[in-house]
């Protein structure tokens, strides 16, 4: 998915054909863009989106039934910089190693 320029890139956040994932997991940019993601959470727990690639350090909660805007200025390098939910449910895998990841492609 390509983002357009001060337009919200639109994602979701759930289980999706049985499959923790983000979608679209796959959001292409211009290098130094202003990039805001609007991530609605499709399912029934807490999903987060982090990634310090991208300057997003901190766990950004989207809360059941909810969303939450991340903001983020896109890297000067061409290059791929990935997301995750960094979920760790007790006594289960991690919502990343269960594939709900992601990655923003700086062109």
């Amino acid at each position: 998915m390509a983002a357009t320029a001060g337009a919200p890139v639109k994602l979701q956040a759930g289980l999706f054909a049985g499959n923790l994932a983000f979608q679209a997991n796959t959001i292409t940019v211009k290098a130094g863009d202003n990039v805001t993601l609007n991530i609605t959470n499709c399912g029934t727990a807490l999903h987060q989106f982090m990634s310090p690639a991208l300057g997003v350090t901190n766990k950004v909660d989207i809360p059941q039934g909810g969303d939450a805007n991340v903001t983020f200025k896109a890297p000067d390098r061409p290059g791929k910089y990935m997301f995750w939910c960094p979920v760790e449910p007790p006594g289960a895998a991690s919502h990343a190693s269960r594939g709900q990841t992601g990655e923003v492609i700086v062109q």
